[in-house]
């Protein structure tokens, strides 16, 4: 269900490696810079060395703001400081790398601060991207899927669950899609959606929050509470409102978690 987060290394093993790299580099282009005679050749390699650091530096500085979000909308659970985050980011981004992963990050945002009008609008900026492989059209999918739900749209729900759904067993190469979401959760929404209680408690005792980050488990505990409400279950839903709002954060569904439970 961590759609943020797909990198091939450990942030602390890939600066490393990075860093060898450019140490290599300039070593090297030091070394032939100083053996080269003529003057202009000096130059040449100096200038080299300035712009492909200069490039490298600044790309890995713009990777650090972007983790950095990443960190505060997952883990310190602050959506509005991460957009804030990121869209400084997209200011300093002169090489519009981050032009598309920002309508990923939105979805994500939208999602957290419960506005699904924000989640459908961000979709519709990129219909080309959101279908240019089969994990970016698992997240059109189910950011729909979530934005109809909280909508209470029970058709459209309806209709883009059984979209997601397709997708579960979808292999490409062989290989399933990524696991970007918890199906069992994604089942727990669905059947909550089809006012199915008991059967939407049932998916949502199945999900293993184990390996969940904050965002992840602050959607998990709230629509649980959800259910169990929904079922007239009172003290269980408390149990998970509590669990909600014991996560880090501001987000607005986790303040909505406090205000329900302090109507409880």
């Amino acid at each position: 269900m961590n759609i943020a987060q797909k990198v091939s290394f450990q942030p602390q093993f890939r600066n490393i490696i990075m860093g060898l790299i450019y140490l290599a580099f300039t070593g090297y282009s030091v070394y032939q810079m100083a053996i080269t005679p003529q003057l202009e050749g000096k130059i040449a390699y100096l200038i080299v060395i300035v712009v492909i650091l200069g490039i490298a530096l600044w790309s890995e500085y713009l990777r650090h703001l972007y983790q950095k979000a990443i960190i505060i909308l997952n883990k310190d659970g602050n959506p509005e400081e991460a957009k804030k985050t990121f869209d400084g980011l997209l200011k300093k981004d002169i090489f519009r790398g981050y032009r598309k992963t920002v309508l990923i990050f939105d979805t994500l945002y939208y999602a957290d601060q419960m506005d699904a009008q924000g989640c459908l609008d961000t979709l519709e900026k990129d219909h080309k991207f959101f279908h240019s492989c089969m994990d970016n059209l698992l997240i059109w999918d189910y950011t729909k899927f979530y934005a109809y739900f909280l909508m209470n749209n029970r058709t459209k729900t309806k209709a883009q669950y059984e979209r997601v759904i397709k997708l579960k067993d979808v292999k490409v190469k062989g290989t399933k899609i990524s696991p970007l979401y918890n199906w069992e959760f994604i089942e727990g929404v669905y059947l909550m959606s089809c006012k199915d209680y008991k059967k939407s408690i049932k998916a949502f005792q199945n999900v293993n929050p184990k390996n969940m980050n904050n965002r992840e488990l602050m959607h998990y505990y709230y629509q649980f509470a959800q259910a169990y409400l929904a079922n007239h279950d009172k003290e269980h839903a408390k149990e998970m409102l509590e669990k909600t709002i014991a996560l880090n954060g501001n987000a607005k569904m986790k303040q909505s978690a406090e205000k329900l439970y302090k109507s409880l």
